[in-house]
């Protein structure tokens, strides 16, 4: 609950390693740890449990995943507070790499980064979101936006919902026509979490899921009128728009939005 850890490193768990115990991280530091060939610059919890509710982990160096931290064998992690910030991986989980369940009530993900994967978190079993959880600024090569990765099992929402402090933001991986982010919640809170990619945005459905849909539905239209385009006359599927012409600029009655257009 106090103290640093800092300026080491290991082949793996370059500031902690924990083996089939219990890690429970309060306050302190863990910075600047280097891990020179396996996983969790700053922690590793391989075989045990970890919990977080304070502290602060930042600035640590993995030569593979979770710069910050990294829990193997299918061991989870609590966090209800604390930061893990300023980290580095070569692959995946700048921030963190769990491979168990996450369960998130609190604290703070930011300003990480990887070589390869998701800059901030990459979880591995299910993840479980509430209360303030902040998830953003995480990056891929240190410019590509990549915070959180949601693959084929979305993210819950947690017993209390999100807090009205909470901002998560996601990049989807998996290969389905709805692409889910949070299971069904009775509130909705698309204005929690946000898109890496500004070409999508996170809504509430119908089922009352968190999915990720396109920023608008494009379609085309045909500018065909007076003759000026024969292609698009000859277009059994082209739709016809009236426009007015003066001095060679086409003025359209009302708002179109015009992708690609040539």
């Amino acid at each position: 609950y106090g103290g640093t850890v800092s300026g080491n490193d290991a082949k793996s768990g370059g500031g902690v390693y924990i083996k089939a115990g219990t890690f429970k991280l309060g306050g302190g530091n863990i910075e600047g740890n280097t891990t020179t060939e396996g996983a969790g610059g700053g922690v590793r919890v391989e075989g045990g449990t970890m919990t977080m509710s304070g502290g602060k982990v930042s600035g640590n160096t993995s030569a593979t995943n979770g710069g910050g931290i990294y829990t193997a064998g299918g061991i989870g992690l609590t966090m209800s507070g604390g930061e893990i910030s300023g980290n580095t991986a070569a692959s995946n989980g700048g921030g963190m790499l769990v491979q168990g369940a996450l369960v998130m009530t609190g604290g703070t993900v930011s300003g990480n980064t990887t070589t390869e994967g998701p800059g901030g978190i990459f979880y591995g079993s299910t993840m479980t979101l509430s209360g303030n959880v902040k998830i953003y600024n995480n990056t891929l090569k240190g410019t590509t936006p990549f915070n959180l990765r949601v693959g084929s099992v979305p993210v819950t929402i947690g017993e209390g919902g999100m807090g009205a402090e909470a901002k998560v933001y996601i990049t989807y991986t998996y290969n389905a026509d709805t692409k889910l982010v949070a299971n069904a919640s009775d509130t909705d809170y698309s204005g929690t979490f946000f898109s890496d990619n500004e070409k999508y945005t996170v809504s509430y459905n119908e089922n009352k899921q968190l999915v990720l849909a396109t920023m608008y539905q494009s379609h085309r239209h045909c500018l065909c009128g007076d003759g000026q385009n024969e292609n698009c006359q000859q277009n059994s599927s082209c739709q016809k728009i009236s426009f007015y012409c003066s001095f060679q600029f086409y003025y359209l009655p009302f708002f179109f939005y015009l992708e690609n257009s040539k």
